[in-house]
């Protein structure tokens, strides 16, 4: 791939359950998203827990919703074995 990256930026609050984000480095599906109300002198943030794609394990992050986060480009191809 020339030019492209495995990843894009995608603002936090536009984030839904059954995308995909990376959490930590890793490749992860939105299975849970929790945002939170702004408070007196904060952002609202939001809680992500997202299952990685290629081992199953479960990671999290919290991140104000305002900011960018990494999502990476997924494709999905099937085959047929005969």
């Amino acid at each position: 791939m020339s030019n492209s990256s495995a990843t894009f930026p995608i603002q936090c609050g536009s984030l839904k359950k059954g995308m995909f984000v990376a959490i930590h480095g890793h490749p992860c599906k939105v299975v849970e998203y929790t945002p939170s109300k702004p408070g007196k002198h904060g952002h609202a943030k939001a809680t992500v827990m997202g299952c990685d794609i290629f081992t199953s394990r479960k990671y999290e992050m919290s991140h104000p919703t305002s900011h960018t986060v990494e999502a990476p480009v997924v494709t999905r191809v099937d085959y047929v074995v005969r």
